[in-house]
């Protein structure tokens, strides 16, 4: 691999592995594998190492901004990841008030037996 190539091939890796939700050891590696071969692949050929550079930074440049965009979307709207019960129950915390509990028929005949 030439060495644009080369950079361009670590730097997407190192976007995977940043963006990954998962640890290391239980990560698919049938996605690094398939960026290794496109890679390995296209560096035999010389006709198309421009366009796959410019192509992978692009990618990795993709990958970095859907990564801040979660980061962000997490910071600045904290009821993003919530269920609706928890989504209404944080937003009648903001404004003073306490959700009452739900009533639930199963329970209360546990409780009564």
């Amino acid at each position: 691999m030439s060495a644009t190539i080369r950079s361009s091939y670590r730097r997407v890796l190192r976007e995977v592995y940043k963006s990954s939700l998962k640890p290391r050891n239980l990560r698919n590696p049938t996605v690094l594998l398939s960026f290794r071969k496109l890679f390995e692949d296209s560096s035999r050929r010389t006709d198309d190492t421009q366009r796959l550079t410019l192509d992978m930074e692009n990618a990795a440049v993709f990958m970095r901004g859907q990564r801040e965009y979660s980061e962000l979307l997490k910071r600045y709207n904290p009821l993003h990841a919530m269920t609706p019960d928890e989504h209404r129950e944080a937003t009648a915390h903001r404004v003073g008030l306490n959700m009452p509990e739900s009533y639930d028929a199963n329970e209360q005949n546990k409780e009564a037996a």
